[in-house]
């Protein structure tokens, strides 16, 4: 695994996390229909949308979890951080 696999790894179990934390009900909801409760399975599509260039659905989310009043300013700035991190992938 190259430096950029790895930090597309890293960075989709960093935003499974974040999605999980801001959204645990929303979260397992999503995991369970489309990745038949996987999380692993999620992560590894989420991996694969990272390392093929299909961003722009991650991208918008995390701009509107970085934005959302209802969230904290930590989670604000978590999110912020992936976009970041993403963006520079």
């Amino acid at each position: 695994m190259n430096n950029k696999e790895h930090d597309a790894f890293v960075l989709a179990q960093d935003i499974e996390r974040l999605a999980d934390m801001l959204d645990p009900y929303g979260y397992m909801d999503y995991v369970q229909e489309y990745h038949d409760g996987d999380i692993d399975k999620s992560i590894k599509s989420l991996y694969n949308d990272i390392m093929s260039g299909n961003i722009k659905y991650i991208l918008d989310w995390l701009l509107e979890q970085a934005i959302d009043p209802y969230n904290s300013e930590r989670d604000q700035e978590r999110a912020l951080n992936r976009f970041c991190r993403l963006i520079e992938l």
